[in-house]
């Protein structure tokens, strides 16, 4: 659709300045800063359409960045608050046993959640306590160590795996 010559709308009257006053007063409400960022999102996405429908000549969002917020620090559980999970999977059942390996894993190496459940069988290594993520956040792999309580949940769960169905699958977690 081209633009239709001599007409002009509000989005035409906004400029760059706009913008980033639009996003500070959003910012000076106390609105949280991903919140921010997604009003930016918004904005900038209306008029990259409204520049490609012919709507307005130019996308004054095009110079304006997004806030940089820095985000508070995860906080960290005590042994104490972790304790009450651990104790939840101390029975001798295959379930129980994975479920333990898995809640000590997380809390010993910081592992997101998807990493944890892509391991692989020979991806753990119980005697040298490390394990090979393969591919982590932005697809970069590591190795992470882990304690010996971890590699005696790991050893006991490796250990029942193996009267289980399918123990030949390369998945670490059957079930």
């Amino acid at each position: 659709m081209a633009r239709r010559e001599g007409r002009t709308t509000v989005a035409d009257q906004v400029t760059a300045d706009d913008g980033r006053a639009f996003l500070l007063a959003r910012t000076d409400t106390g609105l949280a800063g991903n919140s921010v960022a997604s009003d930016h999102r918004g904005v900038r996405a209306f008029y990259i359409w409204a520049v490609g429908d012919g709507i307005v000549a130019t996308d004054p969002t095009a110079k304006v960045h997004a806030p940089k917020f820095s985000q508070p620090a995860m906080p960290v559980s005590s042994d104490d608050e972790r304790e009450p999970l651990f104790a939840a999977c101390d029975c001798p059942a295959f379930l129980d046993r994975r479920d333990a390996a898995i809640l000590r894993l997380l809390a010993d190496t910081g592992m997101r959640r998807a990493e944890v459940v892509a391991l692989q069988a020979a991806d753990v290594d119980v005697a040298q306590r490390v394990a090979l993520v393969r591919r982590g956040k932005g697809g970069k792999g590591r190795v992470v160590a882990f304690s010996a309580k971890t590699a005696l949940a790991l050893d006991r769960h490796l250990s029942m795996r193996k009267g289980q169905r399918q123990p030949a699958s390369d998945a670490l977690w059957l079930g």
